[in-house]
């Protein structure tokens, strides 16, 4: 015969709506056939659902669209032909109320905008969890946006090219029966010549007093329309000498002027959706004479990915740019870029050195031949094991731009090498293999 193999039942609510989630649990790997040969859900002392030859759990969902009280309870047969009867879980179905209806939510994230704003709808069932059919947007009371595919919430954006203010709903179709409609929200489209809605820029220099060139610098923010930028135009004298195009946040350039002396700059922004601003302006002084300034370098370890990043500054100064990176270990050199162009970013896996304590610095060299020296970092692997797995997971990343990590490790022209995971291969392999034994004894 065998021991009587073990079963548990539970249910997700024992109050649902309309659906509920049975799943019996079971245990039975002793005796002469371990092994569960059939599971049989009832309800109200009627079979609704058989599995045949399940190992651990079966589940089943049950569906009532009258209300009223059901009770369930499951029957287990091992192989050995023991069977067991878990315990009677009373069930009662409520159907639709005020206290239990799913919910739905209408968000903007701008209710005062210059032209354009985006609507979050979203949706929260906590009876039944049988998902959206369709969520409906509306303005003026007229459907603008429909959604079919639809999971916890949904984004779209709305833009008005004149000033006005509109009105707005949601409905959410949930699959098991109503429709939920979310509060009324006004927003104000103000229209790009409201002047206090507009976006906003600064423009800054290094230096006031130059040499022969200088690096100027663009920050701008939208609050009103989360616009991104079609071009930026840099003005010396108000005379336009240098034009980029698709900036994301930040401007960087180096400025050479057309002859040496005092200068007055600004930069004009164009935004894609609407409006051009001006910046402040700037007023740089060249003597003509140049000017050459030291580099700074950092290196960084990040102990959760097991990597160094190293940094070489340069941005000041007319020989700006770094030509040479170095990293140390113990005093010895493990890694040299020579020349790098500062738009190349370089990775190489770099294992640790012997047991213990390992020193790490970095010196970067520019343009005008100087040269700067990081601070020290004191890395101690432990063990040999723990020395295998991090040289396989080391890596070292030049960046002389300034980039941060999640930056770099988005980039696809550069090798950041992630090791195998042989351990949770060899887990899947050794219990196939015990699960593939199991069922061979069972034949």
């Amino acid at each position: 015969m065998g021991d009587i193999p073990t079963a548990t039942l539970t249910v997700d609510y024992q109050a649902p709506r309309q659906t509920l989630e049975l799943t019996v649990r079971t245990y039975d790997l002793e005796g002469t056939n371990p092994g569960i040969a059939k599971v049989s859900i009832l309800e109200d002392d009627k079979v609704i659902h058989t599995d045949l030859e399940y190992l651990f759990s079966s589940t089943v969902k049950v569906t009532h669209t009258t209300p009223g009280t059901h009770t369930y309870k499951a029957l287990i047969t091992d192989k050995d032909g023991n069977t067991v009867r878990t315990q009677e879980i009373p069930v009662n179905f409520t159907g639709y109320t005020q206290d239990n209806l799913p919910t739905a939510t209408l968000e903007a994230s701008l209710q005062t905008c210059r032209r354009t704003t985006e609507f979050t709808i979203r949706q929260r069932d906590m009876f039944d969890n049988k998902g959206v059919e369709w969520v409906k947007l509306y303005e003026d009371g007229n459907l603008i946006y429909t959604d079919t595919n639809h999971f916890f919430s949904t984004q779209t954006k709305v833009t008005h090219s004149e000033p006005g203010t509109h009105e707005y709903f949601a409905e959410v179709k949930y699959k098991d029966g109503p429709i939920i409609r979310t509060s009324n929200m006004q927003v104000m489209y103000a229209g790009i010549e409201e002047k206090t809605l507009l976006p906003t820029a600064e423009l800054s220099s290094v230096t006031a007093e130059a040499g022969q060139s200088v690096q100027l610098s663009v920050r701008w923010r939208d609050e009103y329309d989360q616009d991104t930028i079609q071009s930026i135009r840099i003005l010396e004298d108000g005379k336009p000498i240098l034009t980029k195009i698709d900036q994301i946040f930040l401007f960087q350039e180096k400025i050479i002027p057309t002859n040496y002396g005092p200068h007055n700059y600004q930069a004009e922004i164009n935004f894609k959706n609407g409006p051009t601003i001006t910046t402040n302006a700037v007023m740089v002084n060249f003597s003509g004479q140049a000017i050459d300034t030291a580099p700074r370098a950092e290196i960084y370890y990040y102990e959760k990915d097991n990597s160094l990043i190293v940094r070489g500054f340069d941005y000041d100064g007319d020989n700006n740019g770094i030509t040479k990176i170095v990293l140390f270990r113990d005093g010895q050199p493990i890694l040299t870029k020579d020349n790098p162009d500062l738009d190349t970013l370089t990775s190489q896996a770099v294992p640790p050195g012997e047991i213990g304590e390992s020193n790490y610095h970095a010196e970067v060299t520019d343009k005008g031949g100087n040269t700067a020296r990081s601070e020290d970092i004191r890395i101690n692997f432990k063990s040999l094991e723990e020395v295998t797995r991090k040289a396989e997971k080391y890596t070292v990343v030049v960046d002389t731009e300034g980039r941060t990590f999640e930056q770099l490790k988005n980039r696809d022209n550069h090798d950041f090498s992630i090791p195998f995971p042989w351990m949770p291969l060899a887990i899947i392999l050794v219990y196939g293999a015990i699960m593939g034994s199991i069922i061979k004894k069972r034949k």
